[in-house]
């Protein structure tokens, strides 16, 4: 074995090689307008943000729209007849009107690169040509006051051009929100404001909280938000300033620019957005402030380049991965774009479609807590963007005086009136438990009133163990120590507290076996009047007889095992520890059912792909056969698969039976359900699901999505916009898998496509580099796998699989040569470990070498 192939010099420079990163070069193009109208979700249109604003745009080149979106600008809006949900308003349009640009050839782009959006429309006849390009200002922590600047310039004719500044989309007319109060006025010689607050025209408060007996006051929103937009023209090319008129609608009170554009003149549009209640004192001045500020040439250079720059940091701090297909890979980075274009440290951690709206009270405008508030970040840890998911995480903690206060009186309803037009009864007393219990929906401020009995939990008890296991996450990827003392095992710590107390226990009769149920559960949305039409011997409120719910098992569990091991890593709780893993032992197991023969298939699966066998039930009380395949049943289909993600349950997939129950389960749910893909995708990547059955089963919706979706902000199938961005962990995890506590490169991968990724995070503050070649090599799947690089973050012990069939790795590090490593027998057959330290870069390689 000549070890002088593998000298430490060579493993240092591996870890100083950069690559090209892939989202660089990619670029969303269009050659039509964005097909979809002013909706209250996410556009098939180009768009940018910043963490704090967003821009969308729409329309045909004569008339551009360009829609901006501010996160922290929440509302109430009516809700199925009820005000009672918060919703984000949009905070103002901005038209491009001009008549001569109708019927040029339209050319739009998207650059993931740089953020950066460009138009041109063009008369290739004639040489008449309109361009422009807007960045937005971009900071680690956005400030108080936002801009975004659009340069534009005008080919071999002149153009007259004017920009309608308005609050609001005013095109867009909905009875069911409230437009709040609206005005504006001139800034200077050059530019107009608008302002937009969430009141009512008598300065109340458009408040969706109604207290009731005993509600907790202090929950009652009286948040007053004001936003302004200021915008103003510039010369951008050094030249005089442009002549801009500043006129007045009498009728709408809305203000407009007019100017006329000169071939081979370049024109700044500098747009300033403040919110007056959200730190600043008066918007309009401190917009209009900024928009000084960004107003000289040299200014909006700089500004412009650190926007660039900014992305170049960001695409940087992101692995580099070649996945099954280029579509795969393109989603990917769209996604990672979503969200880092919709987050922010210092801004509000709740969002469902970031601030990218065309019109006011998105689809679903709160934020539920059985799936949406969670399913965004999913792949965010492992892609090494941790900053992502904290603001979530500190709204969720101020919130939890109140979650504990629900815990101790739990009501029985859920859901509540108008659900699926049923009548639900009056709230009553359910219980007193420990602990913390969430509530079924989350705001940007404050836990709201929405026909839940103050916001009860929807019978969905697994609400506080879903977002715990986000803060263990945090906490496994990181190794944030003071975060896992101060917030991450304090909130489970809470969350267990109540499943201890929560969960009832049956006896065998002989005073020897039992069995720890968990009643009164609720999967997901599946309680209130569902069926509609009860069976035999079946409650019109069937929520009342759930329990066992698999979705509930699964979490419990979860929180019980992080619980009992991150309190042995602290010291702490040892009495607390036995009795969380008696209970933990004596859990009720999952249910399954037998499926028949289906009368119908999903549109997406033919009859043959369908099987027909043992599969997860919703429940121990509702395993009836011919409720499986029901559409309401099924849509929701995080009930059947948490136990495989992302609660992923080592009784699952460690037990050969389970896991092809498991699969089986899979094979029958819907490829795109309801809520996302990524409740399918994600959770057969971790149970063994045939690698190449799955990308055969997708690759046509990527497909498919990406040209429906220049925007690389492909629709798998949820309405309810950034949660799709958690099928990156699905992605991810077909490269690389480190939830058992070891690293595992490639373990549900194609044999015979090549792969690579760059700089993955493993649990255990890890980043992890290898690339898998399809040949005829040594590894277990008929490929082989070089390239693995492992550096350590913070030093601790690395756990890893073998990739190499019957071969065992040797480990040289970047400090000087080969280290000692061993067996990890605690995982059982092909898993090594080794101690490393703090920054070193480790080559893993197979020894011995032929």
């Amino acid at each position: 074995v000549d070890f002088n192939l593998y000298r430490t010099q060579d493993v240092a420079a591996m870890s100083t090689q950069q690559s090209d990163h892939p989202a660089s070069k990619m670029v969303g193009e269009w050659t039509s307008p964005p097909k979809l109208p002013p909706l209250p979700s996410f556009s098939d249109g180009p768009y940018t943000g910043n963490g704090d604003i967003g821009l969308t745009w729409g329309g045909p080149p004569e008339l551009v729209t360009t829609y901006v979106g501010k996160k922290d600008f929440w509302t109430g809006v009516f809700f199925r007849g009820m005000q009672r949900r918060w919703g984000m308003l949009l905070t103002a349009t901005i038209l491009w009107d001009a008549p001569a640009l109708k019927g040029l050839n339209y050319s739009a782009r998207m650059e993931l690169g740089s953020g950066e959006t460009s138009f041109q429309f063009t008369n290739h006849s004639t040489g008449f040509a309109f361009h422009s390009a807007t960045f937005v200002g971009q900071a680690d922590t956005p400030k108080d006051v936002n801009y975004f600047v659009t340069k534009f310039s005008v080919d071999a004719e002149p153009l007259n051009l004017t920009l309608r500044v308005q609050p609001g989309n005013p095109a867009v007319s909905s009875p069911t929100y409230h437009p709040g109060k609206t005005w504006g006025g001139a800034y200077g010689t050059v530019g107009v404001w608008t302002s937009r607050n969430n009141t009512n025209n008598t300065g109340v408060v458009v408040n969706p909280y109604q207290p009731g007996p005993g509600a907790p006051h202090d929950q009652v929103n009286d948040t007053k938000l004001t936003v302004t937009l200021t915008a103003a023209v510039y010369a951008a090319d050094g030249g005089a300033e442009p002549d801009v008129t500043v006129s007045v609608n009498p009728d709408t009170g809305f203000h407009t620019l007019v100017l006329a554009l000169k071939p081979g003149r370049t024109y700044a549009l500098v747009c300033a957005v403040a919110c007056g209640e959200c730190g600043v004192s008066d918007s309009k001045v401190e917009a209009a402030r900024l928009a000084g500020l960004v107003a000289s040439q040299p200014d909006r250079d700089a500004a412009r380049g650190a926007a660039s720059g900014w992305w170049t940091k960001q695409w940087e701090s992101t692995p580099v991965i070649k996945h099954f297909s280029d579509e795969a890979t393109k989603f990917y980075y769209g996604a990672l774009f979503a969200m880092a274009a919709s987050k922010r440290a210092g801004t509000v951690g709740i969002d469902r479609q970031g601030p990218f709206m065309t019109q006011d009270n998105a689809i679903w405008p709160y934020i539920c807590n059985n799936y949406n508030l969670q399913a965004p970040y999913y792949g965010m840890l492992a892609t090494n963007q941790a900053w992502m998911l904290k603001p979530m995480l500190d709204r969720v903690l101020k919130s939890v005086p109140y979650f504990q206060q629900r815990a101790s009186k739990l009501l029985v309803n859920v859901v509540g009136v108008g659900m699926n037009g049923n009548d639900v009864p009056p709230p009553s007393a359910f219980g007193s438990y420990d602990g913390i219990n969430m509530p079924g929906h989350i705001g940007a401020y404050e836990w709201m009133y929405d026909g839940e009995s103050i916001g009860q939990d929807a019978g969905q008890r697994f609400n506080a163990p879903f977002t715990a296991m986000l803060f263990v996450d945090y906490f496994d990827f990181t190794l944030d120590l003071q975060f896992l003392k101060e917030s991450a095992y304090p909130f489970l710590r809470q969350t267990v507290d109540f499943i201890e107390s929560y969960v009832t226990n049956s006896s065998d009769g002989k005073g020897g076996a039992y069995t720890a149920h968990i009643h009164h559960g609720c999967a997901q949305e599946m309680c209130p009047g569902q069926p509609a039409n009860p069976g035999p011997g079946e409650s019109k409120w069937q929520k009342q007889h759930y329990g066992d719910t698999t979705v509930d098992l699964a979490f419990f569990k979860l929180a019980l095992r992080s619980a009992i091991r991150l309190s042995a890593r602290l010291l702490v709780d040892t009495d607390k520890r036995r009795r969380w893993q008696a209970l933990l032992d004596h859990l009720a197991p999952y249910t399954t059912t037998e499926l028949p023969a289906f009368a119908g298939t999903y549109q997406d699966r033919p009859p043959a792909d369908q099987d027909p066998r043992t599969v997860f039930a919703l429940s121990k009380n509702y395993s009836a056969k011919v409720r499986w395949n029901t559409s309401q049943l099924t849509q929701y289909a995080i009930v059947y698969t948490a136990p495989m993600y992302p609660a992923t349950d080592t009784d699952v997939t460690d037990n050969d039976e389970l896991r092809s129950v498991a699969v089986r389960t899979l094979r029958n749910l819907p490829t795109v359900p309801y809520n996302g893909a990524q409740q399918v995708w994600n959770a057969a990547v971790r149970v063994g699901y045939p690698p190449i059955e799955l990308v055969d089963r997708y690759q046509p919706f990527l497909e498919a999505g990406l040209k429906a979706w220049p925007n690389f902000r492909v629709d798998f199938g949820s309405s309810n916009g950034m949660e799709n961005a958690g099928l990156v962990d699905g992605l991810n995890d077909m490269l690389m898998q480190s939830w058992r506590g070891y690293i595992e490169l490639f373990p549900c991968w194609p044999k015979a496509t090549a792969g690579s990724f760059e700089g993955l995070q493993a649990r255990g503050a890890f980043t992890v580099t290898a690339k898998y070649s399809a040949n005829d090599g040594a590894s277990a799947d008929g490929g082989t796998i070089a390239d693995v690089m492992i550096v350590s973050q913070f030093g601790g012990t690395a756990f890893m699989r073998t990739p190499w069939t019957g071969i065992v790795p040797a480990v040289n590090s970047s400090g000087g040569g080969f280290v000692s490593m061993s067996h990890a027998s605690q995982f059982g057959d092909g898993v090594y470990e080794w101690v490393t330290d703090v920054g070193q870069t480790y080559l893993v390689i197979p020894f011995p070498l032929e």
